[in-house]
């Protein structure tokens, strides 16, 4: 079982070239913006490991994670906002394996995804999540390990939006991606 907890908060300011249409709020072309994109998220996993080796893994399992996006629209001066808070529920299939090879130098990795078509108001909805990572590393006891880890965060929605909801929230389009990448070291206790 593994547990996992996410944060993601990314902030950023433009001047608006066209108007923009929020929650039925109209933020004029020309306006200073600040905008906040926030994506937390809890992640409960359970795999099956299908080698009995202790250094070597196989495993296959499922993900339910926890989301709370907070996107955030914001005048500079403070006097036009919007927030949309919205908290969901996440199905994933996990999938991580490893393999050690006599120098006690490892290979690893850990995927969590899903992608699926869902039904909205306005029509079919696709969503992507994909959580990815690809670690190489040294062992050198048999309680502590070190490092390198490449990871890939990435997915949002995008749906068609052909007939308005209301005259306030507009057609309903969406498309929406994060895609992100890091690179980090550490160690590990096994």
């Amino acid at each position: 079982m593994i547990l996992l907890y996410q944060p993601i908060d990314l902030r950023t300011r433009a001047t608006l070239s066209e108007d923009l249409r929020v929650n039925g709020l109209t933020f004029p072309s020309g306006t200073p913006m600040q905008f906040r994109y926030g994506f937390d998220y809890y992640r409960l996993s359970y795999l099956y490991d299908f080698l009995a080796d202790r250094d070597n893994e196989l495993a296959i399992g499922l993900s339910m994670q926890l989301r709370v996006a907070d996107l955030e629209f914001s005048s500079l001066d403070g006097k036009l906002q919007r927030t949309s808070q919205n908290l969901g529920p996440v199905p994933l299939v996990k999938l991580r394996g490893r393999y050690t090879f006599d120098n006690d130098v490892f290979l690893g990795t850990e995927i969590d995804g899903i992608a699926i078509q869902f039904p909205s108001e306005q029509g079919s909805v696709l969503g992507l999540f994909f959580d990815t990572s690809l670690r190489v590393g040294y062992s050198p006891t048999q309680f502590i390990e070190t490092f390198l880890n490449l990871r890939y965060l990435g997915g949002g929605a995008r749906g068609p939006g052909s007939r308005a909801l209301s005259s306030e929230f507009g057609d309903g389009y969406n498309n929406n991606f994060i895609h992100a990448m890091t690179l980090s070291i550490g160690f590990g206790v096994k």
